[in-house]
């Protein structure tokens, strides 16, 4: 680096290198100055889930396989709904409301650069939160992991928690309401087929109302056993973890990052000098 800078000021030109050598300095010092003594430390706590099927949807030509297509509970992707659950701003406000996460985030204990600003609206609230809650579905699988980062370990497992336990409600109320639907329509098969029994007054009609009955019967009887077998639930096979240790920021990683960008930095615009130099010569 000294090298070129040599060749774009030459040697009366040291104070030229020296600035710019500062511009590297200067970062690196003001970036170990903060993350050495000012940057707050942050917890992360990271759970990991999976929406669980107690069994495969029923085949294409049985009844039951004939309702779940009519409720579309085959076209449900559930992650995608937790996710963009997990991010909505009513959830969000209703976690505050319940955690006080405005005052958690914008304490005083934050560093300035770290900290909620206290004066912040409710979408730049929401955009911090979303940046401190995150959500996202692993490539290649359905696996969902969700991380939240806050100031205090007990916070940040609470949050967790806290979303970890609405994620299941959701998921779980979406499952059941279209298993109640299917059983609510297949008992009310049956009871209008046992009333149309009651009404019949001839023998024809008597027989062909006793076999719709006994058909409906079936149904229910087939819904009944299919339902609890595809019952639909959120797993959190890794549960929000317990915090001993700030997990962020690395901080001789991010003192290094700097070192390095305000040294590309300034190389860059050392050698945009000695093209311009070379092209004015």
């Amino acid at each position: 680096m000294i090298g070129i800078f040599r060749r774009v000021f030459g040697e009366r030109h040291t104070r030229k290198a020296i600035v710019l050598a500062a511009a590297v300095l200067l970062p690196t010092f003001l970036s170990s100055l903060y993350y050495g003594m000012v940057a707050s430390d942050v917890y992360v706590s990271e759970s990991r889930l999976v929406v669980h099927r107690e069994d495969s949807v029923a085949g294409a030509g049985s009844i039951f396989g004939s309702l779940v297509r009519a409720t579309g509970l085959t076209g449900i992707r559930y992650q995608d709904v937790v996710k963009d659950f997990v991010g909505s701003r009513n959830f969000l406000l209703q976690l505050d409301r319940e955690l006080g996460l405005a005052r958690h985030y914008s304490g005083e204990n934050v560093d300035f650069l770290s900290r909620l600003s206290p004066g912040a609206d409710e979408e730049d609230f929401l955009r911090y939160l979303r940046r401190k809650i995150r959500l996202h579905v692993e490539p290649g699988s359905e696996v969902m992991v969700l991380q939240v980062r806050a100031f205090d370990p007990a916070v940040a497992q609470t949050i967790s928690q806290r979303i970890v336990d609405e994620a299941e409600t959701l998921v779980n109320e979406m499952s059941r309401r279209p298993i109640e639907s299917r059983l609510s329509y297949a008992k009310q098969e049956v009871e209008d087929a046992l009333e149309a029994v009651r009404a019949s007054s001839q023998i024809l009609e008597r027989q062909l109302a006793q076999d719709r009955y006994i058909s409906a019967l079936r149904t229910l009887e087939e819904v009944e056993a299919t339902a609890m077998r595809q019952q639909v639930y959120l797993l959190a096979f890794v549960p929000p973890t317990d915090l001993h240790e700030a997990q962020e920021p690395n901080r001789a990683r991010a003192v290094l990052t700097t070192f390095v960008l305000a040294s590309l930095a300034t190389s860059i615009l050392a050698l945009a000098g000695l093209a311009l130099r070379d092209q004015l010569t």
